[in-house]
């Protein structure tokens, strides 16, 4: 879309289209829920490592896209990059051309991924009312739950990606537990609940599977770290 503003000689267009990519898709979304990859991963975990391309990928491709609306910026960008992370790349981002395939996802995968976000915007929202009643402190503190829909939406992606997604530590299991808040939109009902278990001290995540204040995962990682160093 952006490369056919730029076609079309509508530099504010491409600019202000960019612009709201970088600000809902990246920043409140993407950006936030590949934190705890990053932060907390074992550095050769393929999560981790996967995210690492894509914003790699992320940061290529933008700045040539930024180019020429922002020429000094992109350059200064491209430099950088080339300095301290691939010195392959070219002397300016003018000798790069923008790339013209688009990534195209499964039109059924593209419909499962837009009933997931709906849910998430739903989640989300009833863990704001769980805090704002003082109920929670922080979203890792919550599980969800919801009606039928709720899981049948979720059936495509599995229990850890969901919780990566929605930024919670437990879905489902919510039997006898307190609801804290709730919210129902267009016949989808989300209820939150305080998860079960205790804070990991390095991922913050609230796990059953604590041991010595760190959850299992964090625990195979600081294995795998200090077996690294030796």
């Amino acid at each position: 879309e952006a490369r056919e503003d730029y076609d079309n000689y509508n530099l504010a267009g491409a600019f202000h289209r960019l612009f709201d990519f970088i600000n809902l898709e990246l920043s409140s979304f993407y950006l936030d829920i590949i934190k705890d990859r990053l932060y907390t991963l074992g550095e050769d975990w393929p999560e981790r490592r996967s995210s690492q391309s894509a914003l790699w990928e992320l940061l290529k491709n933008l700045t040539l896209l930024f180019a020429p609306v922002i020429s000094h910026t992109s350059e200064e960008v491209l430099q950088t990059a080339k300095e301290e992370i691939d010195g392959s790349l070219p002397d300016s981002v003018f000798l790069m051309e923008i790339p013209e395939e688009k990534f195209v996802i499964p039109e059924k995968r593209e419909g499962e991924w837009r009933e997931l976000l709906k849910i998430r915007e739903s989640v989300l929202k009833a863990i704001e009312k769980a805090r704002g009643g003082g109920r929670i402190g922080n979203a890792l503190e919550a599980g969800a739950t919801g009606n039928g829909d709720f899981d049948k939406a979720l059936g495509a992606f599995s229990v850890d990606e969901v919780k990566e997604i929605f930024l919670i530590s437990q879905i489902g299991e919510s039997e006898g537990k307190e609801i804290l808040a709730e919210h129902a939109e267009n016949g989808l009902t989300v209820k939150i609940y305080r998860a079960d278990g205790s804070k990991c001290g390095r991922c913050w995540r609230i796990t059953p599977d604590n041991s010595d204040g760190l959850c299992g995962r964090c625990a195979q990682i600081e294995k795998e770290n200090v077996e690294a160093a030796l």
